[in-house]
C-alpha cells in the first residue's frame, strides 16, 4: 500500500468511525426537545470523538511512514506527527476551557451576578 493510500484509507476509516460514533451518541434524541444540558454533553463527546480520531489517523500515518523509511527521516516523521497531536489536543482542550468560562459567565450574568457597569 502507497503512502497515498494509506492516507485515503486512515481519511476514511475516520469518517466512519466519526459518522457510526455520532449516530450512536445522537441514538434517537430528538432535537427539539433536548435540554441545552443534552445539547452540550452531545457536543463535547463529538468533539472528543473528533479528536481522538484525527489524532489516530495523524500518528496511524505516521507510523507507516515511519516504517517505509530510513533512520533521520524517521526522527523527523514521528517528531512531526508529535507535535501534530500536540497542537491538535492542545487546540481542542484550550478552546473547550474557554467555551466552558463563557458559558458560565453568561449563566452568571443572567442570574443576576456582578457586572462590571460602576
Amino acid at each position: 500500500m502507497s503512502m497515498g493510500e494509506t492516507i485515503v484509507f486512515s481519511s476514511i476509516l475516520a469518517l466512519a468511525v466519526l459518522g457510526l460514533a455520532g449516530a450512536l451518541i445522537y441514538r434517537g434524541k430528538n432535537a427539539r426537545t433536548a435540554s441545552t444540558g443534552d445539547v452540550e454533553t452531545l457536543r463535547s463527546k463529538t468533539g472528543l470523538l473528533a479528536l481522538v480520531a484525527g489524532d489516530v489517523v495523524v500518528l496511524g500515518v505516521a507510523v507507516v511512514a515511519a516504517y517505509k523509511t530510513d533512520g533521520d527521516t524517521q526522527a523527523a516523521v514521528l517528531s512531526a506527527a508529535f507535535s501534530a497531536v500536540t497542537a491538535i489536543t492542545a487546540s481542542f482542550f484550550s478552546i473547550r476551557a474557554a467555551s466552558n468560562t463563557a458559558a458560565k459567565a453568561i449563566e452568571k450574568l443572567e442570574e443576576g451576578g456582578h457586572s462590571r457597569e460602576p
